[in-house]
């Protein structure tokens, strides 16, 4: 519907804390009067109606202003105007859309520029009945165009051209305004829906100083709830994407500095949000509610798991393969003679073998009762682990009931019918998948938790491995000892040695598994890569394309992620007759795409991380259907905005993959992004071939670079609390029993 024009009368209410405003408003002109008389019978001769909503611009009584939304109604049966948008008149009444300056830009996608130049030169004013009646004429007057997608575009121009001219008077250039569209596409006025109800929720995507001088044209206050609340959620979660649970004030308070935000204005604000709770300073870490709590939840069932019913130690019986080693067979032993124990260990190290052997000597000390269920954080890594052991594996949220209603942290947790649960690939599970396991354990399971880890931690939050390592009551078993030779085993010795610190292999054997190809500089190394992938893996190697991942440390530079996914796109999925770009959340994708998930999608329990191809794009229905490790999911378009291409990806997203071919790209500006964990992790990645392409000198300054960003974490700290409460409350009641001569188990 088009806007309504009101004079406010008063306030029902106002809560600056989540921007809502309740107001008795009266209509100014007579389209608004007519609008109210038919939808609002009660409202009488006042034409008086009651409108609320979320807004970001408070209006003062006796102003006027136009206001956009929908007819409800409460529970009680009352009627009031639901606004999605508000804004002051003058807004209104300076829009002049123009039409042929929206067809020269993005927005009108389907007219390039300099077609939509020469139709204004040829038609003037008279294209706005040419495109209303008869688009089929720019066709027939020799412009190459898709006219069901004119049709499309003109029929969304009209929709939102008072959109536009909004934002227009608000400083939005239309490249700007384009991009908006994109990113809020759900509804056609999704972006100024998003500016009227909160302007900092672009924070992601413009300067905070950017959107002051926008917003500044609407209504500012430099202290306003929204906008502070803003700038600190936002900070806040760009340390939770590190995969930290907390940040540290000082960080936050230099990092908006930098933005050119009063920090005495930030720091009072975080001192008010602490006051109503919404965030916590746990020493000296600023840390949110939903952390702190998710961290003490998962602390205190996994300290009740960890004390409570003790399970049969089965270490004093012996392994039948007579083919472990030392290392091997005490790492068995550890992991059956104990409640929960963490078995840890490189690649080729053995970690498999042991595997089997546990879950052999259990069947076979316990007659075959103990029922094992094994399990990885991922389907790719499931379906490894069941190739690799022979048995049926699953993924977490298979094997503990995922709902897709109530989602992956449903609060009814299904205990997994279990005697004994191998989790294999833990360097990839996060705070999260790690909080379900734990509540879906019966007491008298368990628990053994398989990884590397001198891997990276898991994507999502949390440092699961090493916080648990540091646990007394956990046993810990390191394989160190390599294992496996074959005919890839130059990629583990190498790996090795990295992990090491030491300097691997820097020869060029065209005929073996490592290669380390030096170059002069980035654009070199760009041009390397791209060759390989075009000729040597596929051609004399015979590797697909859909086998081989380039993993790049940064985003922007000519050998990152965005750069290389540009130049390999045309190479690993080249436009074919029919085929096309489309726009999904703001960035471009077709049919057959490569990508990788950059932000969990809980609904459909979609890691973050998850690679996928592009399937099938339905504008109509509004969906893009994706293809998963087989299972093809859909999602609505606007998905675009939380996933990328994927032929060059992060190391870190790598994490918990393999693919026959890994390319490293190295340079000297990434290398303070790289260090030994991370080149050992994309190593890693690799089942068959690994190429170094880049600067050596930088490579080997990486590998001796053993530190890495910090996490914060407090889920160690945490369980050893209530750990330490737990022991201290048994102890208790085992002395009163013993006082009231009742014995206590």
């Amino acid at each position: 519907m088009s806007f309504i024009k009101v004079k406010v009368i008063s306030y029902n209410n106002i809560n600056k804390n989540d921007s809502y405003i309740s107001l008795k408003v009266k209509p100014v002109d007579e389209k608004s009067k007519s609008f109210i008389s038919e939808n609002f019978e009660s409202s009488g001769k006042s034409f008086i109606i009651h409108t609320s909503g979320r807004a970001f611009y408070t209006p003062s009584v006796d102003d006027t202003v136009v206001i956009r939304g929908k007819v409800s109604e409460n529970n009680d049966g009352f009627k009031y105007f639901e606004f999605n948008s508000i804004f002051p008149a003058h807004f209104l009444e300076k829009s002049n859309p123009n039409i042929q300056e929206i067809l020269e830009s993005k927005i009108f996608e389907s007219i390039d520029s300099k077609d939509a130049q020469q139709i204004g030169v040829k038609y003037g004013k008279g294209i706005i009945p040419i495109l209303e009646k008869e688009p089929e004429k720019l066709v027939n007057d020799g412009f190459k165009l898709d006219i069901q997608a004119v049709k499309r575009d003109w029929s969304k121009a009209k929709m939102i051209a008072h959109d536009v001219e909004f934002m227009k008077q608000l400083g939005f250039s239309y490249d700007d305004i384009a991009k908006l569209f994109d990113i809020f596409n759900e509804h056609p006025h999704g972006a100024l829906n998003a500016i009227s109800r909160n302007p900092y929720r672009l924070i992601d995507y413009f300067p905070i100083s950017t959107i002051d001088s926008y917003i500044k044209n609407l209504y500012w206050e430099e202290d306003s709830y929204a906008r502070l609340s803003s700038i600190v959620d936002f900070f806040y979660n760009q340390s939770i994407s590190g995969g930290s649970t907390g940040i540290y004030p000082k960080n936050l308070l230099d990092s908006v500095k930098a933005e050119g935000v009063n920090p005495h204005l930030i720091l009072n604000h975080m001192r008010s949000d602490m006051r109503v709770g919404i965030y916590n300073m746990i020493g000296d870490v600023l840390q949110s509610k939903l952390h702190a709590r998710l961290e003490e939840e998962t602390a205190q069932h996994l300290a009740d798991y960890l004390t409570s019913y003790k399970i049969d130690d089965y270490s004093n019986h012996d392994p039948d393969e007579d083919f472990l080693t030392d290392e091997q067979r005490i790492a068995v032993k550890n992991c059956v003679s104990t409640k929960l124990a963490i078995l840890t260990g490189g690649p080729g190290r053995g970690k498999t073998t042991v595997i089997k052997a546990i879950m052999g000597l259990i069947r076979k000390a316990s007659n075959n009762t103990q029922k094992i269920v094994c399990m990885a954080p991922t389907s790719q890594a499931a379906k490894r682990m069941s190739e690799s052991i022979g048995e049926d594996c699953f993924t977490v949220h298979e094997a503990i009931g995922f709902n897709h209603d109530s989602g992956f942290y449903s609060k009814v947790n299904k205990q997994v019918d279990a005697d004994v649960i191998i989790v294999d690939e833990v360097s990839m599970l996060d705070l999260y998948g790690l909080s379900r396991l734990i509540k879906s354990l019966k007491s008298t399971t368990r628990l053994i938790l398989v990884g590397d880890k001198d891997q990276l931690p898991s994507v999502e939050i949390g440092n699961v491995i090493e916080d648990l390592i540091s646990i007394e009551q956990v046993k810990t078993s390191y394989l160190t000892t390599p294992i496996r030779f074959g005919e890839h085993s130059e990629i583990n010795d190498n790996a090795m040695l990295i992990n090491q610190g030491e300097t691997p292999s820097l020869n060029q054997n065209r005929h073996g598994s490592w290669h380390v190809i030096p170059t002069e500089n980035d654009f070199q190394t760009q041009d390397k890569v791209i060759k390989l992938c075009q000729g040597f893996i596929p051609g004399e190697l015979g590797i697909d394309h859909s086998r081989i991942q380039v993993l790049s440390a940064q985003y922007e530079t000519p050998i990152g992620v965005n750069t290389m996914n540009e130049k390999l796109k045309p190479i690993f999925n080249p436009p074919g007759r029919n085929s096309f770009n489309a726009k999904l959340g703001g960035k471009e994708f077709r049919v057959g795409d490569r990508i990788v998930i950059t932000k969990r999608i809980r609904d459909k329990n979609i890691p973050n991380g998850a690679v996928g191809e592009i399937k099938y794009i339905d504008f109509k229905g509004k969906k893009v259907s994706i293809e998963f490790d087989g299972e093809t999911v859909a999602l609505p378009l606007s998905i675009g905005r939380q996933m990328e291409l994927s032929y060059s990806k992060t190391i870190h997203k790598s994490q918990g993959t393999e693919c026959d071919a890994i390319i490293i790209p190295i340079s000297k500006s990434n290398k303070r992004m790289l260090n030994r964990k991370l080149i050992y992790t994309a190593v890693t990645r690799a089942k068959q071939q690994v190429f170094i392409v880049g600067d050596v000198n930088a490579f080997l300054e990486c590998i001796k670079d053993e530190n890495q960003e910090e996490r914060i974490s407090f889920l160690s700290h945490r369980i050893k609390e209530n750990i330490e409460k737990n022991l201290k409350m048994s102890k208790e009641i085992s002395a009163k029993s013993e006082e009231l001569g009742v014995p206590f188990q």
